[in-house]
């Protein structure tokens, strides 16, 4: 029986419940608003490295207003909001200009060099540096940490300082640490064009998530290919699989029906999507004589959820 040309569309729509999030450059200067007057002092985020696969380095420049007298104090601390603990904080360090050349300050200068909480008097919860910054000096102090993972930025984030016995708190650019986002990409999509009958194995489609948060992954409403002049025809049977070759397809989760991929959820921690967790879809399909020549067609969707927790 001969066989004219058969073509197979495959169409996959996704549904995607989290918020848009675009990462950064590897390494660039930042060029932010007018930061905020706080006490006379300003914060702003000065540059962001992301240089070092799964780590971000983040630079801050604190400014005094460049003036004496008693109408300023003396920066004694200032916090950033963040929600990270300390084992996600992999180094800190400051710099000054000495002789017009920005040097790094020595570890044991000011009482400590940051701490993980909740700052008691502006009550901004995130690392807290406490390190000096003179009112005169108006070239100010670099702040400058790495954290693990690599964060999209963030416009709004929580920043109080205090100078003598007086607190103010603002905003600020930043990691978004305290922000619980994850969302799906589709980077790929094959075409089938089937020719004769037989089992047909191929990349279906590649999903990459990522964001601020582990997440769930979850397919849904996938379907066998439908005759499209005929929705009473026969469909293509499809059974599908997940890996980033056949032989991981084989070897791992195996093929599954709709019946079965439907109920399937993949869950990936945090570094995974922090580092943009890509996942490869293979479908496989039943081609029998009875199948006509002609237009067919499947969907689905996927479905990313934030797994958020509560501040501790």
């Amino acid at each position: 029986m001969g066989f004219g040309r058969r073509l197979f569309r495959w169409v996959v729509w996704m549904g995607l419940l989290a918020c848009l999030a675009g990462m950064d450059a590897r390494g660039r200067l930042v060029h932010a608003a007018e930061p905020d007057s706080l006490l006379g002092f300003t914060v702003s985020l000065h540059f962001i490295d992301n240089s070092v696969p799964g780590q971000s380095t983040w630079t801050y420049l604190v400014q005094g207003p460049g003036k004496d007298g008693r109408e300023f104090r003396d920066l004694s601390h200032w916090t950033l909001e963040l929600c990270v603990d300390k084992r996600s904080i992999v180094s800190v360090r400051y710099m000054v200009v000495d002789e017009g050349v920005w040097r790094e300050l020595p570890y044991n200068h000011g009482r400590r060099k940051y701490e993980i909480g909740t700052d008691p008097t502006t009550r901004v919860h995130g690392i807290k540096f406490e390190v000096e910054v003179d009112k005169t000096n108006s070239m100010g102090v670099l702040f400058e940490f790495t954290l693990q993972g690599q964060w999209p930025v963030v416009d709004d984030l929580q920043v109080g300082v205090k100078a003598g016995p007086r607190s103010d708190t603002g905003r600020v650019s930043g990691p978004a640490t305290c922000r619980c986002m994850a969302e799906g990409s589709l980077t790929s999509i094959s075409y089938w064009h089937i020719l004769k009958p037989g089992i047909y194995a191929a990349e279906a489609f590649r999903f990459r998530v990522h964001g601020t948060a582990p997440a769930i992954v979850a397919f849904k409403d996938f379907t066998d290919a439908r005759y499209v002049a005929d929705p009473g025809a026969p469909p293509i049977e499809i059974s599908y699989g997940i890996g980033r070759t056949l032989d991981d397809v084989e070897s791992g989760l195996g093929w599954m029906p709709v019946e079965e991929f439907n109920t399937l959820t993949l869950s990936l921690f945090l570094e995974d999507v922090l580092a943009g967790e890509e996942i490869v879809v293979w479908n496989r399909l039943n081609v029998g004589v009875q199948h006509q020549t002609s237009d067919y067609v499947g969907h689905g969707k996927v479905v990313v959820i934030p797994v958020c927790r509560k501040r501790t």
